[in-house]
Parts: structure tokens; C-alpha cells; sequence
């Protein structure tokens, strides 16, 4: 497992996506991007290619890396909706899901409501990225 610490941010405003790691957008636009921890909570500031200043972003959702990768070596945040072929039973399954944190781990809403399965208790070359709660399908 990677133990890099890695993040990404969804704009409400702007609908982007911006990753901390590469320093790009989805689409591909350069963008520098500062996460500050102050007294009031995280501020997170985003500045595209060519720009001058930083812009700060207020209406936003933080999401950290898992650390895993899915069966095409795509990396694995939260918030991801992911397919995971449930082997652990006869009918072999097929769960679509959301990444979550839980219980001090990440892992995926469960088949059941309430449910949750640890990325401990997953095999990564049984889940595949489809997409993200935010985003069309990927």
C-alpha cells in the first residue's frame, strides 16, 4: 500500500476537480494549488497556469488518497464510486459503491444499507473506478 498522504479537491463554484499530486485538472489545465490548516478550519487557494494570484476556494469538498490503486492502477480517493466483484460468496456479486471513511480505515459502502467493507478485507484487483459523486463517470 502507498503511504503517501494525497489529496484532491472538488470546487461546488467552478464543478473542478483539482489534485494536490500532479498539479493538474482534469482537464489538464496546470493549476498550483496551497491546503492551509488555521484556527478556522481549512482554507484551500488555487491558482490555474499564467495567473497571478491565488484564488481562494470556499465552497469545496476535501478527499485524501486511500492509498490503494484499482485494477487498472488508477488511484483510489474517497469519494470515488467503484465497482468491487464481490468474491467472498457463491454468486460472486458485482457492488457499485462509494469510497468512505470509517471505523479509522477506508473501505466501501457495503451491499447492505449500513453496511461497510474495509479495503483491508479487498483484494485492489477486484475494484474499478467508475466515476466519483461528483463527476460523470470516468
Amino acid at each position: 500500500m502507498d503511504t503517501e498522504t494525497k489529496f484532491r479537491v472538488w470546487d461546488k463554484d467552478r464543478n473542478e476537480m483539482y489534485y494536490l499530486t500532479d498539479n493538474t485538472t482534469e482537464n489538464n489545465s496546470i493549476m498550483d494549488m496551497r491546503i492551509v490548516f488555521d484556527e478556522l478550519g481549512i482554507c484551500v487557494f488555487v491558482k490555474g497556469y499564467g495567473e497571478e494570484e491565488f484564488k481562494n476556494i470556499r465552497n469545496f469538498k476535501l478527499m485524501q488518497y486511500t492509498g490503494l490503486k484499482d485494477m487498472n492502477g488508477k488511484e483510489i480517493y474517497e469519494g470515488d464510486i467503484v465497482e468491487y466483484c464481490n468474491t467472498l460468496t457463491e454468486l460472486s456479486e458485482v457492488i457499485v459503491s462509494k469510497v468512505i471513511y470509517r471505523k479509522g480505515c477506508f473501505g466501501i459502502e457495503g451491499f447492505f444499507k449500513g453496511s461497510f467493507i474495509a479495503f483491508s478485507d479487498i483484494s485492489p484487483e477486484h475494484i474499478k473506478i467508475v466515476g466519483n459523486v461528483y463527476e460523470k463517470e470516468a
